[in-house]
């Protein structure tokens, strides 16, 4: 018997296959040498093998299996291959943010804000960004209020598209949020095989807000908790609430009931400083060598902010060691003066060694 180098056909007259979601599909390697080959299946781009048979069946073609797929059949003579590509087509999906304001940080979607060029805290250009996959690629139209944004003020909202490599980023542009621009905005992409929905209702209700303190107290008894909250200029923070409660303690006790309750402060916003975004707050008659939780929420006219992410910090003790300061402030002068001394003396040494030498 003679040794026969490898050959691998993958059978069907068609190298592109478009097919649908949902759908079922096989695909056939015949291959032929000897010793008999052995085969494996491969996606492009994928490491594992796919299948060790000659044909390979998938009974629900779900988006992410579209691709190039390459039989492989190799004996001690060679190797061959055989390859085609499959092109899955499936309804829209889409994926809506909450809306951007365009340079400070709020939220973990990344909510941020930019006062426009006039200056005014109340001319804030706002983005709402809805990812769109579909294949064919969808047209997405955007809605407010179920009418089309198109059919509304041009000047005030904007669509804009940035396409990704297998992702397209759609967005809705207001130029200056006003109240008159609070509402239900939707976000809808629709190709051939059907369309997908996604919404999100713009209120004027505080951001969440976001702490800024940090997670170790300088004292035992006390904290300083400073953080932020963004409001609508036209509507102002009224009221805000701190939760917190003990949850460890470094001598590894267990926390009493008593202990892990959470307490509730209220703090009233002033009239005289309304248009603040920065807040701090005395949390006093703690226990040092302990953890404690906290969560912030804000409140304006048009009602309550989503609750702050959970935040842990530290009272010092004898465990947890409040954390020293780098240099004191006599220490910087000690150490200007040292460094003043060293440098007279370099200078005098320098001109000693030019009198001897010249």
């Amino acid at each position: 018997m003679f040794l026969v180098v490898p050959t691998a056909k993958i059978l069907g007259s068609n190298k592109h296959i478009i097919t649908r979601e949902g759908e079922r599909m096989e695909l056939r390697c015949q291959v032929t040498g000897f010793p008999l080959p052995t085969v494996s299946w491969h996606l492009k781009d994928r490491q594992e093998i796919l299948t060790d048979r000659q044909t390979i069946i998938i009974d629900f073609l779900r988006y992410d299996n579209a691709g190039e797929y390459e039989c492989r059949a190799v004996n001690s003579e060679g190797r061959a291959r055989d390859v085609v590509f499959v092109d899955v087509q499936y309804k829209p999906r889409t994926k809506y943010w909450f809306p951007l304001y365009l340079d400070k940080p709020r939220t973990k979607l990344t909510k941020k804000s930019a006062v426009s060029s006039g200056g005014s805290m109340d001319r804030r250009e706002t983005f709402f960004s809805c990812t769109v996959e579909a294949n064919p690629q969808a047209k997405v139209t955007w809605f407010k209020n179920n009418y089309e944004v198109y059919q509304q003020d041009t000047r005030k909202l904007q669509g804009l598209r940035n396409e990704g490599s297998d992702l397209k980023n759609h967005v809705l542009k207001i130029k200056s949020l006003e109240e008159t621009d609070y509402g239900n905005y939707s976000c809808v992409a629709t190709n051939p095989l059907g369309s997908s929905t996604s919404s999100y209702h713009l209120t004027g209700s505080p951001d969440q807000p976001i702490t800024l303190s940090p997670g170790h107290s300088r004292f035992s008894l006390s904290y300083t908790l400073v953080w932020k909250v963004w409001t609508p200029h036209t509507f102002p923070i009224l009221n805000q609430s701190i939760l917190y409660r003990m949850i460890g303690k470094a001598s590894g006790r267990a926390v009493t009931e008593a202990e892990g309750t959470w307490h509730n402060l209220a703090l009233i916003t002033e009239k005289t400083r309304l248009f603040q975004d920065t807040y701090s707050m005395e949390l006093s008659g703690l226990t040092g060598d302990c953890e404690y939780e906290v969560r912030i929420r804000a409140m304006n006219s048009q009602g309550w902010s989503p609750l702050s992410s959970s935040f842990i910090f530290r009272t010092s003790g004898i465990i947890y060691r409040p954390l020293p300061s780098v240099y004191s402030e006599g220490q910087l002068s000690s150490a200007a003066g040292r460094v003043s001394s060293v440098f007279t003396c370099l200078t005098f040494i320098l001109q000693l060694v030019c009198v001897i030498f010249y």
